[in-house]
């Protein structure tokens, strides 16, 4: 596995990130969106991230621009989206990937979700705690628009989402 440290340029100024490629690859990228009190170099991206590798993906881990910055996520998660875009179109660069499998984890994994919903060029979505709170319809009408793959991953207890209200939204 091979690692490199990048710098993702947002519209809003770079973003650290990190992109972990494999010594075999299988043209698919892995696009990981942390959580918002979350960093790329935590347990669940960072090891995340090399599981993927010894699997052939190439794996691309970054951190939002309002953690590089030292703040706090914008209103209405704006700037967020603009990060995510970013690090989409980065992964989408890499020579010799042809496919991109979004993931993310809590507030990433909303905001994947939404990207998702917009973008229909994903190979897969995977969410890893997604926050759901009832009333969950939003959320459930956005996981009927998604066409690619989805994998959620929750939890028995999470505060952020009740597995009443995931079995709900998943049917």
């Amino acid at each position: 596995m091979a690692h490199v440290v990048n710098k993702i340029h947002s519209s809003r100024g770079p973003i650290a990130s990190s992109l972990d490629r494999p010594w075999k690859p299988n043209g698919t990228a892995v696009v990981l969106a942390p959580g918002q009190g979350y960093h790329r170099e935590l347990p669940l991206l960072k090891q995340g991230a090399q599981a993927l590798v010894k699997a052939g993906f190439h794996a691309v881990r970054f951190d939002w621009r309002y953690q590089t910055a030292g703040g706090k996520p914008s209103a209405g998660l704006k700037e967020e989206r603009l990060d995510l875009k970013a690090a989409v179109l980065f992964a989408r660069s890499i020579e010799g990937v042809d496919r991109i499998i979004l993931a993310g984890k809590s507030m990433g994994a909303g905001l994947a979700l939404d990207f998702v919903c917009e973008d229909r060029r994903f190979a897969a979505l995977a969410l890893m705690t997604l926050p759901i709170r009832p009333p969950a319809a939003t959320v459930a009408d956005k996981l009927a628009r998604v066409k690619p793959p989805v994998l959620i991953i929750n939890a028995s207890s999470d505060p952020l989402c009740d597995l009443k209200t995931l079995f709900q939204v998943a049917q």
